[in-house]
């Protein structure tokens, strides 16, 4: 059985994170970046509760704010003087499951860190960059490199589906499956994932009669009963994700450029 929860907002969504360090963190937790041609806005929602938690912008950012990634419940932003100056001017480090702010540092890009630490870097007057170590948490600022420090290591809570190009080996198998299941015959990229006994299916289609591309998401038991099958005609580009990410049982898929859908498995 699959059930599902949707989310939807204003603005179209850019960017969606699964913490990247989430080792000590809840992994329910989600970031969603929200944007246009005007406005930028950060969203946190729990999957497992199923709740938009926060959502609005922060008044120490603009629409030149860029998103670094979420590190251990912190979310990172890189802040820019401008269009004209695309080097970053700060940091700015916020609570991922409030929306609350941490943190601001001056005149510094990010390098670096390990969900306890963070690396910064700053140029000086001869354009050369120095480093800096600081801890995550709070910012403070540290004299010289951690001894604790360890190098990087991801350990998210998402997974990215597999994609399979028409060229790939496995293409036509997945494609006469999809055909033989649904009529709909699969053209460009297919998404897959197995999840809980499941096999989540991905895929874009031309329907009868129509030169307008389609995508569709298909969901299946391991009996190859149909769980879900959802046809959507309106999808965005605007994700950095491909199709669909999954974990603990869920699959999180972007139904419009303005709808997130959580299926549960």
């Amino acid at each position: 059985m699959v059930s599902a929860k949707s989310f939807s907002f204003g603005l179209p969504i850019w960017r969606i994170m699964g913490d990247t360090l989430a080792a000590a963190t809840d992994p329910s937790l989600l970031v969603v970046e929200l944007r246009n041609r005007e406005d930028v806005v950060w969203a946190g929602l729990n999957t497992s509760t199923q709740q938009l938690i926060w959502q609005h912008t922060f008044e120490q950012t603009d629409w030149w704010t860029s998103t670094i990634g979420c590190y251990n419940g912190t979310l990172l932003l890189h802040r820019y003087a401008s269009n004209e100056q695309p080097a970053p001017k700060g940091l700015l480090a916020v609570n991922a499951a409030n929306g609350h702010v941490r943190w601001e540092l001056n005149q510094l890009s990010f390098v670096q860190t390990d969900g306890s630490f963070l690396q910064t870097a700053q140029q000086n007057a001869a354009q050369m960059l120095t480093y800096q170590w600081h801890i995550l948490a709070n910012g403070e600022k540290l004299p010289e490199m951690p001894a604790t420090w360890t190098a990087p290591a991801p350990d998210s809570a998402w997974s990215d589906s597999i994609l399979y190009p028409p060229n790939n080996v496995y293409y036509s198998f997945l494609s006469n499956f999809v055909s033989k299941k649904t009529g709909q015959n699969p053209v460009q990229t297919i998404n897959y994932a197995e999840i809980n006994a499941c096999i989540v299916l991905l895929y874009y289609f031309y329907p009868q009669d129509s030169n307008t591309l389609s995508r569709s998401l298909l969901i299946l038991d391991s009996k190859k009963t149909v769980l879900w099958h959802e046809i959507s005609s309106s999808f965005g580009d605007s994700t950095s994700f491909g199709g669909f990410i999954h974990g603990q049982n869920q699959v999180i898929y972007l139904r419009s450029e303005l709808e997130l859908l959580v299926l549960n498995f």
